[in-house]
């Protein structure tokens, strides 16, 4: 198998349903981040910090504050209130050892051209059992994504002590409508991890990307950790 060599330390991205994922691959700091693109909506500012989201370093509080998993309508919710900090998955006991799904709900007037960037802003992932997550935007396309390891522990109280990094998720902006839209992200498999920020920007250029392989019908690529 060959994948594209670029001078970074990386996680193994899936695309599911046999798509080409259109991502970039970041081999010098701030090179994928050139293209500014139009703010469409934002989940906190990436700080490498989760102080601004609910129930921050207090993990055990998810399932009575969000038996339901989690509902976030862009311009009605807030982060303080309505993201929690932490992402359980299906490997998890506390929090009743299943998938859990996130849902983001906005409305769009008009809907941008070009391509569109969801980014995923992380604070740590779990270290021993690193989730998959799988990103839907609108039911019409999945991706499918394998964290590498994280911090320890401690960063489910500090999140100087996590290994952050920035997921950039492009995808055609033919993917949203004019009206309602829907992005989940669900841990289908795996541990927690811990949240930054959430940022969704459109009228971009879809990126060229480095040179993909194939495994199954998916393709796999390398990316930076902040």
């Amino acid at each position: 198998m060959r994948c594209a060599r670029v001078p970074v330390t990386g996680f193994l991205l899936l695309a599911a349903n046999s798509a080409l994922l259109a991502l970039v691959a970041v081999g010098a700091r701030g090179q994928e981040q050139e293209q500014a693109g139009q703010l469409l909506w934002r989940i906190c500012v990436p700080d490498r910090a989760y102080r601004e989201l609910a129930i921050a370093g207090r993990y055990p509080d998810y399932v009575a504050r969000f038996p339901n998993d989690v509902t976030y309508r862009v311009g009605e919710s807030a982060p303080a209130r309505d993201w929690p900090f932490i992402h359980p998955g299906p490997d998890d006991v506390w929090a009743g050892w299943r998938p859990h799904v996130f849902r983001v709900e906005f409305d769009l007037t008009v809907v941008p051209a070009g391509a569109c960037r969801l980014t995923l802003d992380l604070v740590n992932p779990h270290y021993g059992s690193p989730p998959v997550l799988e990103v839907n935007v609108n039911e019409r396309r999945a991706y499918r994504v394998k964290l590498p390891a994280g911090g320890t522990d401690e960063a489910l109280t500090n999140p100087a002590a996590g290994r952050p990094l920035s997921i950039p998720i492009f995808f055609p902006a033919g993917h949203l409508v004019a009206g309602r839209n829907l992005i989940t992200i669900t841990t289908t498999r795996g541990s927690w991890l811990l949240y930054d920020a959430i940022t969704l920007q459109g009228g971009l250029a879809m990126p060229a990307g480095p040179e993909l392989a194939f495994v199954d019908a998916q393709s796999t690529m390398f990316f930076r950790r902040e």
